[in-house]
């Protein structure tokens, strides 16, 4: 077996041991994930998103793309603090005791957190379209696919986070309250600065870009993907020969 199917090995394992009732809350969570996009272009069309504190919308919506889907994994596959402030994924954990390249087993949480956050994205927002409401009012079907890919890539940039937090590392509580406010901190800064100079809050650029400006909208997004993707495969790396399973 090669170690590309090998990868696929691994990411099938996953699937084929979650239970149907798991499926059936992963299919209310995409139902949630679209309501939620109906409600923030709803409040975007009605004008009520005009000041900084719009930003809250952002960090709303970009945390459930970011959250949700990771709560549809089983326990086993979800980063836990396993024992003395180590924190990582069991079934991660478990794999790199067996005869796994290292690299097939980076790549398959890499895949498995790219399926979770895009496909749940994905679908979310298709079916927010297909309700007859908002979405639907906002764009022709064209400019809707550009929509639809645009925040798909946004779930590509977030998904490679997940994946490197699964290598694991050992802190104190301490630290993960400071790591989390500080990243909290930098992303909402970001957003705040985003608003600052184009006057938009980032879903509501993501609307402007898709209608008046597609191959920008794609093209930024898709760039923000692959070096967020690159930084976040790279840390996982750092964190594979940093880490000590055995605390």
């Amino acid at each position: 077996m090669s170690d590309r199917q090998f990868m696929w090995q691994l990411v099938k394992f996953e699937f084929t041991c979650t239970p149907f009732k798991q499926w059936l809350l992963r299919l209310f969570t995409v139902v949630v994930m679209a309501a939620l996009f109906e409600g923030m272009l709803f409040i975007l069309v009605n004008e009520a998103s005009g000041g900084y504190g719009a930003v809250v919308l952002d960090v709303v919506l970009l945390s459930a793309v970011f959250y949700y889907p990771q709560w549809l994994r089983l326990p086993s596959f979800r980063v836990a603090d396993l024992k003395s402030g180590l924190y990582a994924a069991p079934f991660y954990v478990y794999a790199t005791r067996l005869p796994i390249p290292q690299y097939v087993l980076r790549r398959s949480r890499f895949v498995l957190s790219f399926v979770y956050t895009v496909g749940a994205t994905v679908m979310a927002v298709a079916l927010a379209y297909v309700y007859p409401g908002t979405v639907r009012s906002l764009f022709t079907l064209g400019e809707f696919g550009v929509f639809l890919t645009v925040w798909g890539l946004v779930s590509v940039a977030l998904s490679g986070l997940i994946a490197a937090g699964e290598v694991g590392g050992v802190y104190t509580t301490k630290e993960i309250y400071g790591y989390s406010t500080v990243f909290l901190l930098v992303i909402l800064a970001a957003l705040l600065c985003l608003k600052w100079l184009t006057g938009d809050i980032f879903i509501a650029l993501t609307v402007e870009l898709s209608k008046s400006a597609p191959l920008m909208g794609v093209a930024g997004t898709l760039a923000l993907a692959a070096v967020l993707n690159g930084i976040w495969y790279l840390e996982a790396k750092r964190y594979a020969r940093k880490v000590d399973y055995h605390v």
